[in-house]
């Protein structure tokens, strides 16, 4: 056959080009390959491995957070700049509630004043001038009561009066020279308030109020304590209420509110103080509620000056605080002021402000309670060497363009300070 070949061996044709294949030689084996020479210049020196060891055994994060920590609370410890803003109103009337507005604000930064004759002042700062100008009378809410609220947010400044019949003042980022009065006479005696988003949540006598949207509608829903509302706070949909007996109590928005079977119990002012689980703590009104931002502590002021931390993620009523700021003070129990002592937290909520019954200012690193102390070469009109005739009733520490400032106000006196943060 043309183009085969006959194999006696098998008895079979196949293609003349596979006896080519057949006979071709199978390729050489490759040749190992050795591997090129070392070269010791690859080798770590000794002074690289110093320095591995070195960075290997240096401070751990922990130590390097506690020496941060510690160059700030010396920082904090020597402030001493001091400003006294010029009292506008007449004499004998005294400041009950205290605000700023964000900073950087759409509008001008403005700040507001409400003294226990129902009336409102506000200023504004001047940046080009780098100075604030003049207060002026905004407004008089309820004569011969007193401001018990003011919360300054970046879309609204609401402002509350004490009384028979609550009074509210709206003023809107959008338009801040345009003023809405709310008039609510079926909630009475507000001495706390709170806004988030619109919402507004009103501590009143005997409970608690929500309207739920400003700019939407009025409507109001009920928040039932039992028991008159001292402070409260909202974190979400959560709402946190502080009561004359004491008690801690948080509502959900989401649910019904309009009972006392409603709430869960956070803490009190008689369980869980002191050494002796069985003992029994004089009982004080819960005049400051603020739930961080991470909503796993609140921070709870009574007013008696006691002021600690609770953890919200184990809730047990008779649990003690887990950092404690101002305990109980030694010797007999004394009446507690009218108004509570002003408390606030840096926006970083690393530290936690207070005033004293004595006059004076104290501060506390907020997550292990460590005091912020002044040293002794520091003057008297230092943050924490500062008397006031009284406590001041209304602390605010804000930002302020790239610095952070801590307003108190109480009595006839606002001074200021830039925190060394």
């Amino acid at each position: 056959l043309p183009g085969f070949y006959f194999d006696p061996e098998r008895n079979r044709y196949f293609p003349i080009s596979s006896r080519a294949a057949e006979s071709r030689p199978p390729p050489p084996a490759p040749t190992p390959q050795l591997p090129p020479p070392s070269n010791n210049s690859d080798r770590p020196t000794r002074a690289t491995r110093s320095k591995r060891i070195l960075w290997t055994t240096g401070p751990s994060f922990a130590a390097r957070t506690r020496v941060f920590n510690s160059l700030l609370h010396a920082r904090l410890e020597a402030t001493s700049q001091s400003q006294n803003a010029t009292w506008p109103v007449p004499l004998g009337t005294t400041v009950s509630a205290f605000a700023t507005t964000p900073w950087p604000s759409d509008s001008a930064v403005r700040q507001f004043i409400g003294d226990n004759n129902g009336c409102l002042y506000d200023r504004r700062y001047h940046s080009e001038w780098d100075e604030w100008g003049d207060w002026t009378l905004d407004l008089c809410l309820a004569r011969g009561s007193y401001v018990s609220a003011i919360l300054a947010t970046p879309d609204h400044v609401v402002s509350v009066c004490f009384g028979s019949s609550t009074k509210l003042a709206i003023q809107r980022s959008g338009v801040p020279d345009r003023t809405t009065l709310l008039n609510f006479p079926a909630i009475s005696d507000v001495r706390a308030a709170s806004i988030q988003r619109g919402a507004l949540a009103l501590g009143s006598g005997s409970r608690g109020f929500l309207v739920p949207d400003l700019d939407v509608h009025h409507s109001v829903r009920v928040i039932a304590t039992g028991s008159d509302v001292f402070s409260i706070a909202q974190h979400e949909s959560l709402i946190y209420t502080g009561v004359r007996s004491g008690t801690v109590l948080r509502f959900d928005s989401r649910t019904k509110t309009d009972r006392t079977a409603h709430a869960q119990v956070i803490c009190d002012s008689v369980l869980g103080w002191g050494s002796d689980p069985q003992a029994h703590a004089p009982l004080s009104s819960a005049s400051f509620v603020r739930p961080l931002s991470d909503g796993a502590s609140i921070v709870v002021g009574f007013m008696d000056g006691r002021l600690a931390s609770y953890d919200l993620r184990f809730l047990r009523r008779s649990a003690p605080p887990t950092v404690v700021y101002a305990s109980l003070p030694p010797g007999p129990s004394t009446s507690p002021p009218p108004l509570p002592l002003g408390v606030s937290l840096d926006p970083a909520e690393r530290f936690v402000f207070s005033a004293r019954r004595d006059g004076f200012l104290r501060g506390w690193a907020l997550h292990n309670g460590r005091p912020l102390e002044p040293p002794d070469t520091n003057t008297g009109d230092g943050l924490f060497t500062t008397c006031f005739a009284s406590p001041p009733t209304a602390l605010c520490v804000i930002e302020e363009g790239g610095s952070v400032a801590l307003w108190a106000a109480g009595d006839d006196q606002v001074s200021r300070w830039t925190l060394c943060v």
